[in-house]
C-alpha cells in the first residue's frame, strides 16, 4: 500500500514539473534573429517646413508711409479741395458744401482740425496744411450732394483722400525694403505659425529712422489681434541688420521720418 502511495506521489510530481516545464515554454522569449516577415515597418516622421513657410509667407506685409505720400513742396502747391482729386473725379465736377483737415494721431482723428464751406482753402486750412511737417499724417474731407441716377434722389456724399508729409527724399535700407521684409518674414515665421491667420487684423507697427540713420522708436499701434506676434516684429524691427540712409529735405538737411510695417490682415 506504501509503495502504491509512493508511485502516485511520484507520478502527480512528475505531472507538475511537466507541466511547469510547459506553462514556461509559453511565456519564454525565444531571442532568435528575425527574418524580413517577423521585421515591423518602422515609418519616420518627418516635419514639413514648407507648410510654416507656406503660412509665413500668405500673411500680409508692406513698408512705406502710413498713406499716400507728398512732399512739402507738394503739399505747399496746394489751394483747393480739388487739388487733391483724381483726374477722373475733377470730371465729375462735385460741388463740396464743407471741407474739414484733420490731423491723425495713433490711428485716430484728433481734434487738430480746420473746417471751411468754400472749396478753396481759408487761411486755417492752409496753415495746417503747410506746417503740419514731415511724417504728418492728415485727412481732408470735402462733403457733397449728387443726383442718384437710379431715384433721381439727392444723396450725401463725401471724398477723403488720406496724406503723409514726406521728406523730399526719403530714408533708404542698406538691404533694401523687400530684403527687411523677407528678414521680419523669416524670423516671425513660428510667431505667425502659432496664430490664427482667418482672425488676424490689419496691424501698424510704427518706425522712425532718426538724422543719425538709426531706429529710434518703435510702437505697435494697431494690434493684429495677437500680442506674442506684434511683441515679436517689434523686437525685430530693433534688432534689424544693416543700416539707414536718413532722409534729407529739399536743402540737403537730415530730417527723421516715420515709417510704418502693415501686417497681418491686408487693410487700411
Amino acid at each position: 500500500m506504501k509503495k502504491s502511495i509512493l508511485i502516485f506521489c511520484a507520478s502527480i510530481a512528475i505531472l507538475s514539473l511537466t507541466a511547469f516545464g510547459i506553462n514556461s515554454m509559453n511565456h519564454h522569449e525565444i531571442e532568435t534573429p528575425p527574418t524580413d516577415s517577423d521585421e515591423l515597418a518602422v515609418t519616420e516622421i518627418e516635419t514639413d517646413d514648407s507648410a510654416d513657410e507656406e503660412a509665413a509667407s500668405n500673411i500680409f506685409m508692406a513698408i512705406g508711409s502710413r498713406f499716400g505720400g507728398m512732399t512739402l513742396a507738394e503739399i505747399q502747391e496746394v489751394t483747393t479741395m480739388y487739388d487733391f482729386l483724381s483726374e477722373e473725379d475733377k470730371q465729375r465736377n462735385l460741388n463740396f458744401s464743407y471741407i474739414e483737415v484733420i490731423e491723425i494721431i495713433d490711428e485716430k482723428e484728433s481734434e487738430r482740425r480746420a473746417g471751411g464751406y468754400s472749396t478753396t482753402f481759408n487761411q486755417a486750412q492752409i496753415d495746417m496744411l503747410y506746417n503740419s511737417g514731415y511724417s504728418s499724417n492728415l485727412k481732408v474731407q470735402g462733403n457733397y450732394s449728387i443726383k442718384n441716377p437710379e431715384t433721381g434722389k439727392m444723396e450725401k456724399e463725401y471724398y477723403s483722400p488720406h496724406i503723409t508729409i514726406v521728406p523730399e527724399y526719403e530714408a533708404i535700407y542698406s538691404e533694401g525694403i523687400d530684403g527687411l521684409l523677407d528678414y521680419l518674414r523669416t524670423n516671425s515665421m513660428e510667431a505667425v505659425v502659432s496664430s490664427n491667420e482667418d482672425k488676424m487684423r490689419p496691424a501698424k507697427l510704427y518706425f522712425t529712422i532718426n538724422t543719425e540713420g538709426k531706429i529710434s522708436k518703435v510702437s505697435v499701434r494697431n494690434t493684429c489681434g495677437f500680442k506674442h506676434l506684434d511683441d515679436k516684429l517689434e523686437v525685430l524691427m530693433w534688432e534689424a541688420p544693416g543700416t539707414w540712409e536718413p532722409a534729407r529735405s529739399a536743402t540737403g538737411e537730415t530730417v527723421e521720418q516715420e515709417l510704418v510695417l502693415s501686417y497681418g490682415l491686408a487693410g487700411c
